[in-house]
């Protein structure tokens, strides 16, 4: 996956959260855990679970 394509697709999964549209952020997930299973050296999954974690003080 392209850094173009990746950083669309955490886009557009910040944008399904914000917007309240869990159906789109769940599939989004779900094809990202795809991605992770079929690319297992380029993982996208741990770049979407970062996006909820706090920030380290």
């Amino acid at each position: 996956m392209s850094q173009q394509t990746r950083i669309a697709y955490l886009n557009e999964y910040r944008a399904a959260r914000a917007k309240g549209d869990y159906d789109r952020a769940i599939s989004i997930v779900f094809d990202a855990m795809e991605h992770d299973e079929a690319n297992p050296d380029e993982p996208l999954m741990p770049e979407i679970r970062g996006l909820h974690q706090p920030a380290a003080a």
